[in-house]
């Protein structure tokens, strides 16, 4: 699985490691195993390690805005992205949405 996360509850805060090639699915597949791990609370602070994805070609702005959707009940949580060295410029504009 190209998508691994660590939550530490203590911290209040989920790491979500990306690596390799990403799809839409696999995005929204995760989001789901993140919210049912007993160890997810909301609110939770969110940190996208994004620096080993080779490929998001199958990540639409369909997949992006059912994320967001999704997320929308958490507006009051914090989330960083990071990308490693010059990432395409359109990963960047996914990461914006």
């Amino acid at each position: 699985m190209p998508i691994c996360f660590h939550i530490d509850a203590d911290a209040r805060l989920c790491i979500v490691t990306l690596r390799g090639s990403v799809s839409g699915a696999e995005l929204l597949a995760a989001q789901a195993r993140i919210v049912e791990d007993p160890d997810f609370r909301p609110g939770l602070d969110v940190l996208l390690d994004c620096r080993g994805i080779t490929c998001m070609d199958q990540v639409t702005g369909v997949d992006i805005r059912r994320l967001a959707a999704l997320a929308v009940a958490e507006a009051k949580t914090r989330q960083a992205i990071v990308f490693g060295d010059a990432p395409p410029a359109h990963y960047y504009g996914l990461a914006r949405m």
